[in-house]
């Protein structure tokens, strides 16, 4: 199972490149979903955005408005 160089378990998170939805939207499902079904809990911290940016070879300003997203919808 991949790890995110911070230790979260990131199981069935990537992106993928040829798809018609954008990669912040596969993002943001991404998360949701591990969230969603307990993958990731309350108590963890998500990786850093650049962490997160290197680990799936997207862009920090993706991440940082795929974060941005998550905690106005209260998912983090």
């Amino acid at each position: 199972m991949p790890k995110s160089p911070s230790g979260i378990m990131l199981r069935g998170l990537s992106i993928e490149r040829g798809s018609t939805v954008p990669m912040y939207k596969q993002l943001e499902a991404g998360l949701r979903r591990l969230i969603l079904n307990g993958t990731l809990q309350a108590a963890q911290k998500l990786p850093s955005t650049p962490e997160l940016a290197s680990y799936l070879g997207v862009s920090r300003i993706t991440v940082k408005s795929v974060y941005e997203q998550l905690v106005a919808e209260g998912y983090a």
